[in-house]
C-alpha cells in the first residue's frame, strides 16, 4: 500500500510539480508515493492501475499548477475521459482526504474559474507553495502528513511492528470505513494478493476466538469451519466475477478478481467478528448464554426468533433488534463498496456495479426467507411451553412440622428445534435433608406410551441425561448456569403415542418427574 497519490498535469511536470514529488519522495520515501509516470507497470491498462493506486493511498496531494488549471479552461471533446478528474472523483467519493497545492503562480482565485465537473475542489481548503523557500514546502509535507496520518521516513518502525500496524490498520478498515475498503480491493498486484490472504488468515483466527469467548466452544474447531465456509465464499466470488470479467473485457485478471475475493470475505467475517465481540462486550451473559442456546443446532431460523422472543423482555429484545439493524446497516455498505470495487475488476461502469450489489443481495435475502419459512414438522399438544417442578414442603401437624426429606425445585422451558426435542432448565436446585445419598441427574425419555406406562418391550426409546453431582444428606446445590438436554426426533418417533417424560433424581433409583408428573405428548 502506498501512501501518497499525487495528482497532476503532465505539461506541470517541468514548472514545479516534479520538484514536489521528489520532496515528497525524500520525506516518507519513494516507495510510499504514486506517480504515475514511475510507479504503474508497462503493459497493463491505465485506468484499472489509477483506480487501484488511489484507492491504496492514504491522501491525494492535487499538484495544481498554471497547466492543470488551463487545461480545465479549454474546450475539450465531451467523450474524452480525463485522468485528472477520475482520480480526484474516486478519491472523493471513498472519502480519501484531497490536499490541493497551488504553485507556479496558482492562486485560490483561479480556481474559482473551474467548470462545475471539477469546480468542488475550490471547497478544499488547498496550500500555496513557493518552490523557493524551504519553510513553504516543510508546511506542504506537514499537512500532508497531518492529514494523511502519515510518518516521514526518519520516524517510521521497522520489522514485525511495523507489519503488525499495517494488519491492524488493514484489519479496522472494514470496521471503520467499510466502503473506502471495498475500495482497497481494487488493488491489483502479487502484494496485495498476499496481503489479502494474510488478513483472511487474521480475520477468520479473530472470529473464532470471539466465537469462543461468546459461547466457549473450542476455538480451533470454530477456525477449522470458518475455514471451510470462508474457501467456499471465496470459490463461489472469483467463479461469479470471472465469469462477468470475462464477458465485459474478453480477458481475465485473476490476481485483481483472486484479491477482490479474498478481501472481500475478510471484510465480512472482520466486521462479524466485530460486531460478535460488542455483543459480547455490552450484553448480560445470561442473554449471551440464550441467544447461544436459542440459535444451536438444526431448528429453522423461525423457531430460533420465537425461542429468542420467548425468554427475554423487551428491554433485552429492543438492544438485540437495534443491534441487528446496525449489522445490516453495516453490512450493507460494506457490499455496496465492495460491488463498485468488483464491477472496476470486471472492467464494468454503474450498471455492472449495481448488478454486483443486487445480486449478492438478492441471494442473501433469499436464504433468509427460506430459513424464517422453514416449515416446522414436528408439534406437540403442550410443546412449546414452560415447565417447573416443585417437590417437597414442610407441612403443619396439630402436634408439630413434619420436615420434607428433600427440597427441590426447578423451572424451564420445552422446545422444538429442527429435529430435536429439547428440554431447557434455567434454574434447579435441591436440599437434602435427610434423604439417602444418591447421584442427581436431569435425564429425558422419549418412548411409545400406553396407559400410562411404557410400551414394553418396544418402547422405541431415545433418552440423554445430564449428571449434576452426588446428593448427600445435608448437601445442598444451585445452578450457576442453564442445563439444555437434546433428543434427536426421526422417524421411528412418529407415532401418536409418543410421550415425553423429564425426571430429576437417580436414573437407576429414586426420581420425580419434572412438570408434575405430566406427560409431553407429541403429534404429527
Amino acid at each position: 500500500m502506498r501512501a501518497v497519490f499525487v495528482s497532476y498535469r503532465s505539461a506541470d511536470l517541468q514548472h514545479g510539480a516534479r520538484q514536489l514529488c521528489h520532496e515528497l519522495s525524500a520525506w516518507f520515501g519513494p516507495g510510499e508515493i504514486v506517480l504515475d509516470s514511475q510507479t504503474f507497470a508497462a503493459g497493463v491498462e491505465w485506468l484499472p492501475q489509477i483506480r487501484s493506486g488511489v484507492a491504496a493511498s492514504s491522501i491525494i496531494v492535487a499538484a495544481i499548477g498554471p497547466e492543470w488549471i488551463a487545461s480545465f479552461l479549454k474546450a475539450a471533446p465531451v467523450s474524452r475521459l480525463d485522468f485528472v478528474i477520475e482520480e480526484l472523483e474516486l478519491a472523493r467519493r471513498i472519502g480519501i482526504p484531497i490536499l490541493p497545492v497551488l504553485f507556479n503562480g496558482v492562486s485560490p482565485a483561479d480556481l474559482e474559474k473551474l467548470p462545475s465537473n471539477i469546480g468542488w475542489i475550490k471547497e478544499i481548503h488547498s496550500l500555496a507553495l513557493d518552490l523557493s523557500a524551504s519553510s513553504s514546502m516543510s508546511a506542504v509535507l506537514s499537512e500532508v502528513s497531518r492529514l494523511g496520518n502519515l510518518r516521514p521516513k526518519s520516524q517510521k518502525r521497522r520489522g514485525l511492528q511495523s507489519q503488525a500496524e499495517n494488519v491492524l490498520r488493514e484489519l479496522w478498515q472494514p470496521v471503520a470505513k467499510p466502503f473506502r475498503s471495498g475500495a482497497r480491493a481494487l488493488q491489483s498486484t502479487v502484494q496485495s494478493l498476499a496481503t489479502s490472504i494474510v488478513l483472511l488468515a487474521f480475520s477468520s483466527s479473530l472470529v473464532a476466538l470471539v466465537v469462543f469467548l461468546y459461547s466457549g466452544e473450542g476455538p480451533g474447531y470454530k477456525a477449522v469451519q470458518i475455514s471451510a465456509a470462508s474457501s467456499t465464499f471465496i470459490g463461489v466470488q472469483v467463479v461469479l466475477l470471472a465469469l462477468v470479467s470475462y464477458a465485459l473485457k474478453g480477458k481475465l485478471n485473476i490476481v485483481a478478481v483472486g484479491a477482490w475475493s479474498i478481501r472481500f470475505t475478510a471484510a465480512i467475517l472482520t466486521i462479524f467478528a466485530f460486531w460478535m465481540a460488542a455483543s459480547w462486550l455490552f450484553l448480560p451473559a445470561d442473554v449471551l448464554s440464550s441467544i447461544a442456546e436459542s440459535t444451536s443446532g438444526n431448528e429453522t431460523r423461525t423457531q430460533q426468533l420465537e425461542s429468542i422472543a420467548r425468554h427475554f423482555s423487551p428491554s433485552v429484545l429492543i438492544p438485540l433488534v437495534l443491534l441487528n439493524v446496525l449489522v445490516l446497516v453495516h453490512a450493507l455498505f460494506l457490499l455496496w463498496g465492495y460491488s463498485w470495487a468488483g464491477a472496476s475488476v470486471a472492467g464494468g461502469k454503474s450498471r455492472t456495479t449495481f448488478a454486483l450489489f443486487l445480486i449478492p443481495l438478492l441471494l442473501f435475502l433469499a436464504v433468509v426467507a427460506a430459513s424464517v419459512s422453514g416449515v416446522r414438522t414436528w408439534r406437540g399438544t403442550n410443546i412449546p411451553g414452560p415447565v417447573s417442578m416443585r417437590y417437597g414442603t414442610d407441612l403443619q401437624t396439630p402436634d408439630s412440622i413434619v420436615r420434607s426429606k428433600l427440597l427441590v425445585e426447578a423451572k424451564g422451558q420445552i422446545e422444538l428445534r429442527g429435529d430435536f426435542l429439547v428440554l431447557r432448565i434455567d434454574s434447579l436446585s435441591w436440599e437434602n435433608r435427610s434423604e439417602p445419598t444418591f447421584n442427581a441427574f436431569v435425564w429425558c425419555n422419549l418412548g411409545t406410551w400406553k396407559d400410562g406406562k411404557l410400551d414394553w418391550p418396544n418402547p422405541l426409546i431415545v433418552s440423554e441425561n445430564q449428571f449434576l453431582g452426588e446428593a448427600k444428606v445435608g448437601s445442598t446445590y444451585t445452578t450457576s448456569r442453564p442445563y439444555t438436554l437434546r433428543l434427536k426426533l426421526n422417524r421411528e418417533t412418529r407415532s401418536e403415542l409418543t410421550r415425553l417424560e423429564c425426571s430429576f433424581g437417580d436414573v437407576m433409583g429414586k426420581h420425580w418427574r419434572i412438570d408434575d408428573g405430566r406427560l409431553s405428548t407429541l403429534r404429527w
